[in-house]
């Protein structure tokens, strides 16, 4: 399925990255209980990843090393949602362009001290929700603002470019910003909605779309410059890709 994906653009001088966003006990393992037996065999992102290094040409990343390299000086995972929190999102969005700049250099990820960083409570997350807990008070998520000469990004909605049945909350989101260059759409679950305030930054225009199968005719329409598959671990346990395949009808 990914070959076909990359296959399907290359013919149209578009590029292509998948990427895995981890599970928050994969970078937090430690947070596990004891009688939760731990496997010391690697994971099916970790097989799927080191396969695609060996036998193929797909650009893959799996953001497990970057976040668990940062976690050593911040928190990254909401504590009552299974999210992570918008620091994590930052490390993994800039992960993405520092693997996308392999194959399109004029890209540079920012640094951290790009914006100001402060840790603020906000309301209990999906966690706390599943028990039924309203009293709590989520305590490991960030508040940002980007340091000038960055500017806030604009973020709007817009089904016109992709219509559908779109849940509330899911429609299509698009980032402009008129200092970039280039065009992205990423297909993508509830992780990447953390990354609208960031990767806008590194193009003019940035697509959301929130599923994991494509639509051909909307990406002919659209000529992205590069698309970004965003899939959480837990979801690529599942996923079966000979379904996606045949959603994605590819010519």
């Amino acid at each position: 399925m990914l070959e076909s994906r990359r296959d399907w653009l290359a013919k149209r001088g578009c590029k292509y990255l998948f990427v895995v966003a981890p599970d928050k006990h994969s970078v937090y393992p430690e947070y596990l209980p004891d009688w939760l037996v731990k496997s010391d065999k690697p994971s099916k992102v970790q097989q799927l990843v080191e396969h695609l290094k060996q036998h193929s040409i797909v650009p893959v990343l799996d953001l497990r090393e970057p976040l668990m390299e940062a976690k050593k000086t911040a928190v990254l995972y909401q504590m009552t949602d299974a999210h992570w929190n918008y620091r994590g999102a930052f490390i993994g969005c800039q992960a993405v362009v520092g693997a996308l700049a392999c194959q399109m250099p004029e890209l540079t990820p920012l640094p951290v001290e790009a914006f100001s960083w402060k840790p603020v409570l906000a309301p209990a997350g999906d966690l706390a929700n599943i028990l039924d807990d309203s009293s709590v008070r989520e305590e490991k998520q960030f508040d940002f603002s980007p340091r000038l000469p960055l500017e806030p990004i604009t973020i709007t909605t817009d089904i016109s470019r992709l219509p559908s049945h779109w849940a509330t909350n899911a429609e299509p989101k698009i980032s402009l910003n008129s200092k970039a260059r280039g065009k992205a759409v990423v297909f993508r679950d509830s992780f990447a909605v953390s990354w609208y305030p960031f990767l806008g930054y590194h193009f003019r225009e940035v697509i959301f779309i929130w599923r994991y199968h494509w639509d051909a005719a909307f990406l002919e329409r659209e000529k992205p410059d590069v698309v970004i598959d965003e899939m959480l671990e837990r979801f690529l346990n599942q996923q079966s890709p000979r379904d996606l395949r045949a959603k994605d009808s590819l010519q």
